[in-house]
This record gives C-alpha cells, structure tokens and sequence, in this order.
C-alpha cells in the first residue's frame, strides 16, 4: 500500500513539474507569423531567415526568450495575430490594430515608383506623372497616404506579391509600380527584369517586429534590448550582411522618417 501510494506520488510531482515547465516556456516563446519579403524575411532550406528574422532572433535571445515563425500571407498573418493566434508580426508598425512597437524600430522600407526601362519619366516628381494611368501595389501594406487617397490615377491594381507585381510592370499592364527599393532590386536582379526605380523615395518608414498589445512586458524586454543593440554597434552585423552599410550609415544615407 505504502509502495503503491509512493509511486502515486512520483507520478503526481513527475506531471507537476511537466506541466510547470511547460508553461514557463511558454511564458519566454513568442510565436510570430511572416510573410515572403526577400531579403528580410524568408524561407531557406526550410528555415527561416532574412534580415528581419536574423535581427529578431538576435534581440529575443538577448532578451532570454524565445521566438518561433510561422509563414502567411501578409492578410492572413494580420488577422491571425488580431484574433489571438499569434504573438507578434514580423515587420509590422503602427497601423496594425493593437500592436506594441518600437520607437526606433530597425527594419528599413524605403518606398518608391518603379517604370519599364523604356518609360520616358526619368524622375519621381508627384503622383500627377501617372495622371490617368493605372498603377500598381502589393495590397495589405502601409503606403503613404498621399497615394491611398490620390484620385488621378485610372486605377490602382492590388497584387500579393512584389514579384507578380514587378513582373506585371514588366508586361506592361501598368505603367507604375510603388515598392520597397531593397526588396525590389533584389527581385530585378535576380530575375533580370527590365524595370528601373525612381528618385527621390517617396517616403523612408521603420518597420519592427510587432506585439500585441496584451503582451506589455515582452514587448518591453524586446525593446531595451534592441535599444542596446543600437548602443553597442552589434546591430551593424546584420546591416552589413544584408545591405552592405551599417546602421548608422543607412540612417545618414536616407534620413529619418
């Protein structure tokens, strides 16, 4: 009886501590989703990465947490984060509804016009350029709002991907397209597009890896460690193997949003 009651015992602690431990790991994981945005973040080899990625995993570590990823299709990512199902968005910002982010977030989206090499528009001047033209975007990103509400274009064609947007500029079913400068001249060389960007950027915005808005303290750890990353230079490892520069330079070379 005293065996059989000893054993009980063993078994009830063996769970207690299964379970406790389970559930302190979950406290330190945060789970994030990711949609395909080379060379931020992406799948290689079955993993993820990307500078976005590399950049997170870095600051959760130093935080003493952990950081799982989930690739989705950028809408779909947003509205399984609102309802719960995630923890944070990889390169999200302000206008994601009940997000915490930074105040000097890390990832880099500079934005401007795309034309066909043969366009004759040499230079980015104002939306009146495409004036009665029809001009496309990835749909679900944060765009000026300049060019949300301009009236003058015929029509403004939403695509998932910069890819299939790029390529479409290509063939010429717009005369425009509005993307990210890094992202987009990876994607022309890589596939050898006969597109060209316009400057001057329509607009620099910062991207970070937002949480939601019930995990206060994560965010909080994330943040000050970031912030010491700045400090300390050890970001800089991450900027010069994505884009060539570092932190600071980039910052000097585009300005401040």
């Amino acid at each position: 009886m005293k065996k059989t009651t000893l054993s009980i015992y063993y078994v009830y602690l063996f769970v207690l501590f299964f379970i406790t431990n389970n559930a302190i790991g979950h406290e330190n994981t945060v789970k994030a989703c990711f949609t395909e945005w080379l060379p931020y973040s992406y799948m290689k080899d079955g993993q993820p990465t990307g500078l976005s990625i590399e950049i997170y995993e870095e600051v959760i570590k130093k935080s003493g947490m952990e950081i799982t990823f989930d690739i989705k299709p950028w809408k779909r990512c947003v509205a399984e984060f609102s309802i719960g199902k995630y923890d944070a968005v990889v390169d999200g910002d302000d206008f994601i509804p009940n997000s915490l982010n930074a105040k000097q977030p890390p990832i880099p989206w500079v934005i401007t016009f795309w034309v066909h090499e043969d366009s004759p528009v040499q230079k980015f001047s104002g939306y009146s350029q495409f004036d009665n033209q029809v001009v496309g975007y990835v749909g679900g990103y944060t765009y000026p709002e300049k060019f949300s509400n301009y009236a003058g274009f015929k029509n403004k064609y939403s695509v998932r991907k910069d890819l299939v947007g790029l390529n479409m500029l290509q063939g010429g079913r717009y005369k425009a397209f509005i993307g990210d400068v890094v992202n987009n001249t990876w994607l022309v060389k890589e596939n050898n597009m006969k597109v060209r960007a316009l400057g001057p950027a329509i607009q620099l915005k910062y991207l970070t890896l937002s949480f939601s808005d019930r995990l206060p303290e994560k965010h909080k750890r994330f943040e000050a460690t970031l912030n010491q990353m700045y400090e300390d230079g050890s970001i800089d490892v991450f900027y010069k193997k994505y884009l060539g520069v570092t932190y600071a330079d980039f910052i000097n070379k585009y300005g401040g949003d």
